[in-house]
């Protein structure tokens, strides 16, 4: 009797431990470097000679649609 009222102590204050351990907070881990929250907005539209040639060939297209109206 005396061995089960022990053990079932011995559980018992384990089961709690690790309940305890488990909910305990941890410290947050620093951050090194600042983290950018904005994107940089370009300021002005690229020239024809940056554009891709897909880019290129879709402002043609672009361009003849405006012209049909």
């Amino acid at each position: 009797m005396k061995r089960q009222i022990f053990t079932v102590i011995l559980l018992v204050s384990m089961v709690l431990s690790l309940v305890i351990i488990a909910c305990t907070p941890t410290a947050p881990v620093p951050i090194s470097t600042p983290i950018k929250t904005s994107i940089p907005q370009a300021t002005t539209a690229p020239s024809q000679s940056a554009l891709t040639p897909q880019d290129a060939e879709w402002n043609k297209v672009i361009e003849a649609t405006k012209a049909e109206g």
